[in-house]
């Protein structure tokens, strides 16, 4: 895969899965978060990379595209690049914002790319969230949305005049009026980055209300935070939003 080369790498052979986990042309999975998370207990390719000195920097990167015709949905977007061992600087300008992986409790070792959460705003105002363990956020390429624990989501919508809880099989997501310039912005502790407005409709619904793309994460999906899960997971709504203020 890309000149590297680790022999041997233990990959696992699947032959029956869950009702749309893959679906499209994708043929398999790829897990990159850390050796604790692997359920086969083998060392992830990029860390026997990184272990075996075959990066250049020990670094990875991704450049995702956006997602543009949300009326004509496929199961397959074309476009994006993963650099194993540095940064592709033809796809992005400026600097880049290095921040340490978050301190946790847990004496347990490294699981997922954890950043701990240090504010979240609506429209510049604050919105109240829990500090410490309960911040913990993980930065997941493979998450479509933004989960959240149920009281910082609540208080996330809460600020927007208009929004509402959905039920049924919505249930832990929420709408706002479209004609709400909403304006929503993350801090892992040192810069604060914008949702592009446009990565937070997730599409129209009836009576124009939009459907918004952060959710109550032990609602919306079956991941709750606790159990060596984090609180937050923080998906492609953010971070394709980087893209806009990163790349060319």
């Amino acid at each position: 895969m890309g000149g590297f080369t680790i022999n041997p790498q233990t990959l696992l052979v699947v032959t029956d899965m869950s009702d749309g986990l893959v679906d499209g042309d994708t043929s398999g999975i790829m897990g990159l978060a850390f050796q604790s998370l692997a359920s086969t207990g083998a060392v992830p390719f990029w860390q026997a990379l990184t272990n075996a000195g075959q990066f250049a920097s020990p670094e990875m990167s991704f450049w995702l595209t956006r997602f543009l015709d949300v009326s004509n949905p496929t199961d397959d977007e074309p476009g994006g690049v993963f650099t194993l061992g540095g940064t592709n600087s033809t796809l992005f300008t400026g600097d880049i914002e290095f921040l340490d992986l978050a301190a946790t409790s847990s004496a347990n070792s490294a699981t997922f790319w954890l950043l701990q959460m240090s504010s979240l705003t609506v429209n510049g105002q604050n919105v109240q969230i829990s500090t410490g363990d309960a911040a913990l956020s993980a930065i997941d390429t493979g998450t479509t949305l933004i989960g959240g624990p149920t009281d910082g989501v609540q208080a996330l919508y809460s600020a927007i005049s208009g929004s509402q809880a959905l039920s049924g099989q919505m249930e832990g997501f929420f709408a706002y009026p479209c004609s709400t310039e909403l304006s929503v912005s993350i801090s892992f502790g040192g810069k604060s980055w914008p949702v592009n407005p446009a990565d937070m409709n997730l599409q129209t619904m009836s009576n124009d209300l939009c459907l918004g793309g952060i959710f109550d994460l032990g609602l919306g999906s079956n991941i709750g935070s606790g159990g060596g899960n984090p609180s937050w997971v923080v998906g492609d709504t953010f971070l394709v939003s980087l893209m806009d203020h990163i790349c060319v």
